[in-house]
């Protein structure tokens, strides 16, 4: 079996820098920091060119989407370029991964891993959230952020947005129980039991992405 020199240079040069900042090797090529309501991710995701490039992934997430994506982007950084030589990284010799996982450390070192972990509450997170130019504020997830920083009335009005949207023909399973989660939320924002519901489906997401421990 051939080595896996990137996989080798992560453990050797990456893994004691995370480790030592609060991170749990989940995977491989993922680490893990969960804190409060929030979880963020180093990862790395290879290119799909068959090159041996590859992707640094810095993300943010919540806990309290039920039916959220752990490896999704909603606060963020995608980097793949040395950004002192501006070179992309690529890890297809055991030179090759050497040199671009100490590209990554230095990126992380240089001020990457101090933003990831400046996200330290929601609030933090909604910042970030708003400030990337793809996003509404109408946005389900962030209106689950919003309810529970007791801001009930947007959280209500934009499960309201996504219950009154005109049905979509390529609409799935994940689309309609988007939309009955929706009423559930709008339900419990009436009932004033908004608190104990996000704490369900926090306990909810922890079970489904296998967290465990990491988010005891």
């Amino acid at each position: 079996m051939a080595r896996d020199h990137f996989r080798i240079a992560i453990t050797q040069q990456l893994a004691p820098i995370l480790t030592a900042a609060g991170f749990k090797r989940t995977q491989p090529k993922h680490f893990m920091n969960v804190s409060g309501d929030l979880i963020r991710h180093v990862g790395f995701e290879m290119s799909q060119w068959g090159d041996r490039g590859f992707y640094l992934h810095l993300y943010v997430n919540t806990l309290l989407d039920p039916l959220g994506n752990l490896y999704s982007c909603r606060v963020g950084r995608r980097l793949q370029v040395d950004p002192q030589r501006k070179i992309p990284w690529e890890a297809a010799t055991e030179s090759a991964a050497t040199e671009a996982v100490e590209s990554v450390v230095r990126t992380l070192q240089d001020g990457e891993l101090a933003w990831l972990m400046s996200v330290q509450t929601l609030r933090d997170y909604v910042t970030e959230f708003i400030a990337r130019p793809e996003t509404t504020a109408d946005d389900f997830g962030l209106a689950l952020v919003l309810a529970r920083e007791g801001h009930t009335n947007r959280a209500w009005w934009s499960a309201e947005k996504l219950l009154c949207a005109p049905p979509d023909p390529d609409d799935g399973e994940w689309d309609q129980e988007r939309r009955a989660r929706a009423r559930i939320l709008q339900s419990a924002i009436n009932d004033q039991t908004v608190s104990s519901l996000l704490a369900s489906w926090r306990a909810e997401y922890i079970e489904a992405n296998k967290l465990g421990e990491l988010a005891s």
